[in-house]
């Protein structure tokens, strides 16, 4: 669907985006992950066209989207900061959205607004930033979008309307072959989400397939021993996290399954099995980390 391919982006002297490359395929929902200021918000304008990459090439279904204003109407960004008109309820806007936007999908807006219970005649300079988004996020989705952008929306959401929106999203969006791309820095808000978490860190795009790629992988480790182990033995492994059970340690290590049985070799360990790491337990246990650093 979209292909993202060694994109880079900088303002002035501040490099942001370095070298990026990200595929999304459709009818999948993706998490960007990423402390703030990472360059999550900055992406999605490209891969919209906000914003005009200084080099690369975004796609979407093969047709360049910075190029084509026709492509363009398929991939729909909402920001944390959306567009309203001054005093405006959301039937003038929906009105005002369907004379850009002629797949505006009546519908589909009528079953937001009661999946909602929302108030359309209410002025939305009145309302909370919380039934502002909600309003804005019944725009967009009524566009029918080949891809959405949700840059921070999801986050601050009501709890009920979180449920009743990932229900909406999952039966009636992505069965249509189509793909949403939510960015955020709450992991805990996606990862019962999304389909595929990747991070965004130090200008580029983290996923388990370009570490494993960039021959430098973090992998979670279960190892167990007959014997009590000393405590600095596994410290001196220099593992990003353990938990310790009895005597047996789960050990997340920047290195490969071999290199670390070739490190536990004198330790005569009983059990060295390798589990699944998903990226977000990764990017958590990297920021506590970095938090005590």
């Amino acid at each position: 669907m979209l292909q993202i391919k060694n994109v880079s982006k900088s303002f002035q002297d501040n490099q942001i985006l370095k070298d990026i490359s990200w595929h999304i395929k459709p009818g999948a929902i993706y998490g960007l992950i990423g402390k703030n200021g990472a360059g999550k918000s900055t992406l999605l304008r490209c891969v919209s066209g906000v914003y005009e990459i200084d080099q690369g090439q975004i796609s979407l279904e093969g047709i360049n989207v910075q190029d084509n204003p026709n492509v363009k109407r398929d991939v729909i960004l909402l920001s944390d900061y959306p567009f309203e008109l001054r005093q405006s309820n959301l039937i003038q806007l929906s009105e005002f959205y369907q004379i850009f936007y002629p797949q505006f999908d009546k519908k589909i807006y009528r079953q937001l607004i009661e999946l909602f219970s929302f108030d359309e005649h209410k002025p939305l300079n009145r309302a909370s930033k919380g039934l502002k988004r909600q309003a804005s996020l019944i725009l967009v989705l009524s566009l029918k979008p080949k891809l959405l952008l949700l840059d921070e929306s999801y986050d601050g959401l009501d709890p009920y309307i979180r449920i009743d929106l990932t229900k909406f999203l999952k039966e009636e969006f992505i069965d249509q072959n189509r793909s949403i791309i939510i960015s955020s820095h709450n992991v805990h808000e996606l990862e019962h989400l999304c389909d595929e978490m990747v991070i965004l860190e130090n200008n580029r795009i983290h996923n388990r397939e370009s570490d494993e790629e960039a021959n430098h992988p973090f992998i979670k480790v279960q190892v167990g021993f007959n014997y009590d182990v000393p405590l600095e033995s596994i410290q001196s492994l220099n593992p990003l996290d353990y938990e310790k059970e009895g005597r047996v340690y789960n050990l997340i290590v920047d290195s490969s399954l071999d290199e670390l049985k070739q490190q536990l070799k004198d330790l005569h360990p009983a059990l060295v099995y390798q589990l699944d790491l998903p990226i977000q337990e990764l990017y958590l246990k990297k920021v506590e980390v970095e938090k005590y650093e």
